[in-house]
Formats: C-alpha cells, structure tokens, sequence
C-alpha cells in the first residue's frame, strides 16, 4: 500500500522499507521490513475458494486419509542456514511460531469445518522447538478429531531431540 501511494503521489520510494527498485541503472535496497508476528495475522479466509477443489486423498504420507488439506503453517522461518534453502536468507534466520492455542485454532477450525480425515501442516521447520511441537502433536493427538496428518521441516539434529515417548506420539 505504501508503494501504491508513494506512486500516486510521485513520491520518492527509498525510504519504503522492504523494497529494492531499479534508479536509472542504480539498483536501490531499501532497509528490511520487520517480519510480522504470526499470532497477528488473519486466519485463513476459505470462503474465498472452493476448499474441496484441494481436499484430496494422501497418497505419499497418510494412506488412510481420503479427504487431506493443506491447511497451511503454524509457524515460519527457520533458524538454521542450510545450503539448499532459502528460508533462512529471505527470513533473517528468524523463527515465529504461532502460539500453541493459535496453532490449535488454526489446525483444528478446517478439520471441523470441512469434515477433514487428514492434514497437511506446512511449516518450514515444526520441530524446532521440541516442547512446542510435541504439545501441538499431543493435543491433535487428544483432540476430539481422529485425523491423520504431518508437518513438514524436520532437521536431523532437531530429530535427534525427540525422546522415545515423543517419537511414538
């Protein structure tokens, strides 16, 4: 929005935070914008797709799931620099997760709704903080949902933190 009027107004763009634009043939990089808070943002508004177009059954992780969604991230970021990843560069090897109560609203509220069996929880790294994690996976565990799912992003050394107890939850 702030490019947008900066436009309108023929104003000049160098101090809109997070935007790099070409001057002539000088390439200009704004100072970085402060990554948002997670908690804060918006849920997701599925009302404006037609949500069964992406409900489908889970061929490579959770075969006995025939109606599995993508229902986005609970967390972002990650913290470590790992060499095939851009996470870390685009995010400041930052990590924001989602409180563990707005992670629940955000995994729960589509399996309720859209009459889920699986779900797909798309984070860069889940795992980095172990405590988090395993009380996300124990109360998907004790809700009242019998759903299959998995998150995506686990490191081997956040693997290797996990106690048996936790591994078998």
């Amino acid at each position: 929005m702030e490019l947008v009027k900066a436009l309108e107004k023929k104003q000049p763009l160098d101090n809109i935070k997070g935007l790099a634009f070409k001057n002539g043939n000088e390439i200009v990089v704004n100072q970085s914008r402060e990554l948002l808070d997670v908690d804060t943002l918006l849920p997701v508004p599925w009302d404006l797709i037609n949500v069964e177009e992406y409900i489908n059954p889970d061929n490579y992780f959770l075969k006995n799931s025939h109606r599995t969604l993508d229902i986005g991230q609970t967390s972002r970021g990650c913290p470590y620099r790992c060499g095939f990843c851009c996470s870390s560069s685009i995010l400041d090897k930052k990590w924001r997760p989602m409180s563990i109560e707005r992670a629940m609203e955000a995994i729960l509220e589509p399996v309720k709704r859209f009459n889920l069996t699986g779900i797909w929880i798309r984070d860069d790294e889940f795992y980095v903080n172990n405590k988090r994690a395993y009380a996300i996976c124990e109360k998907i565990v004790e809700s009242d949902y019998n759903i299959s799912w998995y998150a995506t992003g686990m490191r081997v050394n956040d693997f290797n933190k996990a106690t048996p107890d936790q591994l078998k939850l």
